[in-house]
């Protein structure tokens, strides 16, 4: 039996040593003032995607749009076309924020 616990206790030890840096942005996360604005953040190979669903500013249907994103430093580096942004999780909040904005996680 105390074999089995050992072995247990190792297992999660070494998947929870195996994450990738920047796992804890994946997830899907809501803008705290506009509830119908979402992001939703994979990992794509050795980078992330960020699909982020909002209303169009002509029809407000809700549009989506794949934006790339890197790791550095703590922060997933995003480069939406026409502005490059910095997304952070805030560690005493736990919002992810892009300076101007925050999401709360699912």
């Amino acid at each position: 039996m105390k074999r089995l616990a050992v072995f247990f206790l190792f297992v999660i030890l070494v998947i929870s040593g195996c994450s990738k840096p920047g796992e804890d942005f994946v997830g899907e996360w809501v803008d705290t003032k506009y509830k119908n604005i979402v992001m939703t953040i994979e990992v794509n190979g050795d980078n992330f995607i960020i699909r982020r669903a909002a209303p169009s500013f002509r029809d407000g249907k809700i549009e989506t749009k794949n934006i790339p994103a890197t790791f550095e430093n703590g922060t997933l580096k995003v480069n939406s076309g026409f502005r490059n942004v910095d997304l952070t999780i805030d560690e005493k909040t736990g919002l992810l924020t892009d300076g101007e904005r925050e999401y709360k996680k699912r």
